[in-house]
């Protein structure tokens, strides 16, 4: 499910939305939602498929997190060098990036039990 949520990422960073109509009825912060709830469920479904093999937990959860943080970094980068009609943008990284220390913190206070991260 990790490995297909970030495809998803991947992809959904990388197309060009411009010849869809343009919603104005969500509001203007609706974008940097959609980074957060991108990366927080990056960082929660890494974590529930390697916490249950790490045997050293504290290590797992900063490499998620950097590789939630890189990724994010990358994605926009990609999107202005690969992409002409996408840009990069800074509140982007800093929304994937809250997204997924938020992500960190769940996965923290559920990860106390095994038994609580695989039933959630």
């Amino acid at each position: 499910m990790a490995l297909l949520w970030t495809a998803v990422i991947v992809v959904l960073s990388l197309v060009s939305f411009s010849k869809l109509p343009k919603v104005s009825l969500l509001p203007s912060y609706t974008d940097k939602i959609t980074h957060f709830v991108f990366y927080f469920g990056f960082v929660f479904l890494w974590g529930n498929a390697l916490l249950q093999k790490a045997q050293n937990r504290k290590n797992i959860f900063l490499k998620i997190l950097s590789t939630a943080i890189l990724v994010g970094a990358l994605m926009e980068v990609l999107q202005e060098t690969l992409t002409q009609n996408r840009t990069f943008d800074w509140l982007d990284i800093l929304a994937n990036s809250i997204g997924a220390v938020v992500g960190i913190f769940i996965l923290m206070m559920f990860g106390k039990s095994e038994n609580k991260l695989k039933s959630f």
